[in-house]
């Protein structure tokens, strides 16, 4: 179980570490649908009539405790 938790942070890590570069490089990519199996992180959605989460263009965090995409921009 515990080598199980330690995987799984280290995936964490890495996922966020690459977030993170993305934001950093001002690089991201505009999604034109919904991603099959979104990940906590950051999505850039290019509005209707291709895919709104909610606010239009922008810059979305996607959080999966909750399910939500918030509008940041």
């Amino acid at each position: 179980m515990q080598e199980f938790l330690i995987r799984r942070l280290e995936e964490e890590i890495r996922q966020l570490r690459k977030d993170v570069d993305v934001l950093r490089d001002g690089v991201l990519v505009v999604y034109g649908h919904p991603p099959e199996r979104p990940r906590n992180g950051f999505y850039y959605a290019n509005g209707a009539p291709g895919w709104n989460p909610g606010s239009g263009r922008g810059l979305y965090r996607y959080d999966e405790t909750t399910g939500l995409y918030t509008f940041l921009g």
